[in-house]
């Protein structure tokens, strides 16, 4: 009977640290200016072992374009990687795949995304889990979850901004007439 016990036990924590784990974009909400560029990171938390996985990610494309996605093969994701295919009609980021061998724990990024702001609004930014890559850990399939209450809201630039230009203006206008006479 306390065999049973002990293996409920172990089984109910390892349930837990599996289920523990997320993937989540760093930061969750952010607000930029148009014509701004900025950059996320996807981050992996509370992970196992973990040899690898993937992700897509959707955005609207009348307000962020994607100018670059980088994966850590250096310190993080050394045996397979792939950058994705970038859509910037649909709003798209599709299979992005990172891999490592001995295989890495806890919290780690998996990838940093570069983004343009290029219309007004608020974007919603949507992981999903790549259906030919999922999350792994020793063979077996890892389900964490996808953190998907991420936003941008893109505003126009402050008024302070267009202050201080007309002001420059006015006084490069009046420096060329004085030195016009």
């Amino acid at each position: 009977m306390k065999v049973y016990i002990l293996f409920i036990a172990v089984f109910v924590s390892m349930m837990q640290t599996v289920e523990a784990a997320k993937v989540q974009i760093d930061p969750l909400n952010s607000t930029v200016n148009i014509g701004e560029s900025f950059t996320v990171d996807i981050v992996g938390i509370a992970f196992p072992e973990t040899q690898g996985g993937g992700f897509n990610l959707t955005y609207d494309a009348d307000i962020l374009n994607i100018t670059n996605v980088s994966i850590d093969e250096a310190n993080t994701w050394t045996f397979y990687n792939d950058l994705g295919t970038v859509d910037n009609v649909n709003g798209e980021l599709k299979e992005v795949r990172v891999s490592d061998f001995p295989g890495v724990t806890g919290d780690f990024t998996v990838a940093t995304i570069g983004f343009l702001a290029i219309g007004l609004g608020t974007s919603r930014l949507n992981l999903t889990e790549s259906a030919g890559n999922p999350w792994a850990s020793n063979g077996s399939i890892i389900s964490p979850a996808l953190i998907n209450d991420s936003s941008v809201q893109v505003v126009p630039l402050p008024g302070a901004v267009w202050l201080l230009g007309s002001g420059l203006l006015a006084l490069i206008s009046v420096s060329m007439r004085k030195a016009d006479k």
